[in-house]
């Protein structure tokens, strides 16, 4: 017989219950009835209507609640992660008036003097011209020599046509007088002493344009000096030469020199301008330009054509000075009572004028002190160190700010925009302040 489950018992009235003895489960007529089951949301639902909560309509209203509050946090924690601070300074500063005649000394000045440096520049300029004559030519080659002087210590002093001779027995001469410089000891070893010359063949021809070479001094044959001095090439030995040839009438030739000069010297003042240290400044004034030994020449460089090669060679020297070191020593001039530990610097070095005093008569190669006279409306801006700021205003609150600044008599104001905008102070690492310097017009 198959076993029944009962799921609910329905219990009738209470009567008297008898016992028979015996029972039929289907005479009896007991029925079993399956409840059905409802899903929680519906005892939610029902419990809920009734308490009057309407679940439909305010779920809603609790979802979006926490996403709200997710996104705040979240936005929170990252902001909390790009904590900067920016600092706008507006340092100390004054446009002054300038018109002094001053001096500065070549090389390594003293304590509270002017210093100033040499640049030199060579190069060369060309044009082609149409031939218009005809001449005989006769050109010593020509180039540049070192003289070493490995002898002894001693400056040895050669005179002027003092002949070098090469291994194929050519000879040259120089044409002044020059002092090689005697040995120097460099951790104990025996340097020899040198100088640069330029040497002229001993007669003209081609025969004298070599490549480079080594040279002795004849004159000290014989001696214990012979082999101790002696020079090598520098360039080779060019420009020998004689015949006849095409050229051009000498007013042709000056035009040309002069308007090839003027080009050179402005191409080599343009590259001057360009390669200067970016911490020197050079004015346009104190540049010295001089066309090279010779100056012009007028060669045939093709027989078959009825043209010459008007070529002049030039040096320009370029005086620079140290931004810096101006700055602060016509601060001394311009601020007299500048303190020892305050420092300025003028923004506009560049617009001041500069002359060289009696130009004409200054050699760049030779002088050490040079006059000048400087003019203009220097803008002159106290300095301040940005990096000891940063690490002074870490981890300060703005009302410690106001403190920081009074260590600091450079800074006329100070703006400060923190972020997040919610934050009361610097962040803790100095790297994560930025100090902008703003500088009146």
């Amino acid at each position: 017989m198959a076993k029944q489950i009962l799921q609910d018992i329905i219990v009738p009235p209470k009567e008297p219950l008898k016992k028979p003895s015996s029972i039929n489960m289907k005479d009896v007529g007991f029925k079993a009835e399956k409840k059905e089951r409802r899903p929680f949301g519906e005892y939610a639902r029902a419990s809920s209507q009734k308490s009057g909560f309407n679940w439909k309509g305010n779920s809603r209203l609790i979802v979006w609640g926490i996403a709200a509050l997710s996104i705040v946090v979240v936005l929170f924690a990252i902001f909390s992660l790009f904590e900067k601070a920016t600092i706008k300074i507006t340092p100390k500063q004054q446009v002054l008036s300038l018109n002094e005649s001053l001096t500065a000394e070549r090389g390594v000045a003293v304590s509270g003097s002017l210093a100033f440096e040499i640049m030199t520049l060579s190069g060369e300029e060309k044009k082609t011209l149409p031939a218009t004559q005809v001449e005989r030519v006769d050109k010593e080659a020509s180039g540049k020599i070192i003289i070493y002087n490995n002898f002894d210590s001693k400056n040895q002093q050669l005179v002027v046509r003092t002949r070098f001779e090469t291994p194929e027995g050519l000879i040259y001469r120089i044409r002044e007088p020059v002092v090689i410089p005697g040995q120097k000891t460099v951790s104990g070893e025996k340097i020899p002493g040198s100088v640069e010359v330029t040497v002229y063949a001993d007669a003209p021809g081609e025969k004298y344009n070599i490549p480079l070479t080594d040279f002795t001094i004849p004159g000290f044959k014989g001696t214990a000096r012979f082999p101790g001095f002696y020079a090598r090439s520098q360039t080779p030995m060019t420009g020998g030469f004689s015949g006849i040839v095409k050229t051009v009438s000498n007013e042709q030739l000056e035009k040309a020199k002069n308007e090839l000069g003027a080009s050179l010297r402005s191409k080599l003042l343009q590259k001057a301008h360009s390669q200067k240290p970016d911490e020197f400044i050079l004015y346009n004034d104190a540049v010295f330009f001089t066309l090279d030994e010779g100056q012009v020449r007028a060669i045939q460089t093709n027989v078959d054509k009825n043209e010459v090669d008007v070529i002049v060679s030039g040096t320009l020297h370029g005086l620079i000075f140290n931004e810096n070191g101006l700055s602060q020593f016509l601060g001394k001039i311009l601020v007299p009572g500048l303190g020892t530990q305050e420092k300025i610097m003028i923004k506009n070095l560049d617009s001041l004028t500069f002359a060289v005093s009696n130009k004409e008569l200054f050699s760049p190669t030779e002088d050490t002190v040079l006059s000048f006279v400087v003019q203009g409306n220097p803008h002159v801006v106290w300095e301040f160190d940005p990096n000891k700021l940063q690490i002074d205003t870490a981890k300060k609150s703005k009302e410690e700010f106001k403190q920081v600044l009074t260590q600091y008599p450079s800074i006329q104001k100070a703006e400060v925009v923190l972020r997040p905008f919610w934050r009361g102070s610097f962040p803790d690492d100095p790297k994560d302040i930025d100090i902008e310097t703003i500088i009146e017009e």
